[in-house]
């Protein structure tokens, strides 16, 4: 029994000493739906088995997020069997005043009320010589608070939802690198929401460059709303990472 304590006490320092500590900055901003946001998520990463791209371990992270209208705050846990592929769940708080989205009818529609989301999904990355593509894939629990309404404002997508219900998220991401700090390629997400039945998606092309010891993309394309309308959109993003991370996603 203690031979086995020390063993297991043995592989802990192992694993705790091969833990890497960072800190992502993000930040975004586009032009249809009008939005900005930025988030900070410190993680832990703590290498398992294997040699990158083969390499597997754990994930655990945090993260707070504001657009103004929509603060959250999340925690979450990622494991990655290899280095290519990331499954997530993550319990997200929201806490949320939309009135002044022009998306959303808030006499009609609840805009007001905080929701807890429980997320899980996937991700797979790609890569060949100057080609990349990364596959993702989530579904989002949804619960309001306000159990006095019935429609409800979902600010991460523009949908409608009820108190609880479930979202889904498809994404393609793909390209080809310049160089290992220039990129260039073209998006697209598709969202959906389960019992209040509506859907909405965008697409377009990026380029990302290297800024400030950071990443700065910038990009244009087309938002299908839920009223099947089309917008043109553009969009920037700058993201900074801070410490070391093992995994590219």
């Amino acid at each position: 029994m203690i031979q086995k304590a020390c063993l297991f006490a043995l592989a802990f320092m192992s694993m705790a000493q091969a833990a890497t500590f960072g800190v992502d900055w993000n930040n975004a901003f586009r032009t249809y739906p009008i939005g900005a946001s930025t988030e900070l998520q410190p993680h832990i990463t703590i290498p398992l088995w294997g040699t990158f791209p083969l390499q597997g371990g754990i994930k655990t992270f945090g993260s707070v997020k504001t657009s103004g209208q929509v603060s959250s705050f999340a925690g979450g846990l990622a494991f990655y069997p290899v280095s290519f592929i990331k499954l997530e769940i993550r319990s997200i708080k929201n806490i949320r005043s939309l009135e002044e989205l022009d998306q959303f009818n808030c006499e009609r529609e609840d805009c007001d009320s905080n929701s807890t989301q429980l997320r899980f999904g996937g991700e797979l990355g790609i890569k060949a010589g100057p080609f990349f593509a990364r596959l993702t894939h989530h579904l989002k629990r949804v619960k309001f608070a306000d159990q006095n309404k019935e429609v409800f404002a979902e600010e991460t997508t523009t949908l409608l939802s009820q108190r609880i219900d479930t979202s889904s998220h498809s994404g393609l991401f793909m390209g080809f690198e310049m160089n290992p700090n220039e990129k260039w390629g073209v998006f697209a997400n598709y969202y959906t929401m389960q019992k209040q039945t509506n859907h909405n998606a965008n697409m377009g092309f990026f380029h990302q460059m290297p800024l400030w010891t950071g990443k700065f993309t910038i990009g244009a394309g087309a938002f299908h709303g839920r009223f099947g309308h089309n917008h043109p959109m553009l969009f920037t993003a700058f993201s900074r990472h801070f410490g070391t991370s093992i995994f590219p996603f």
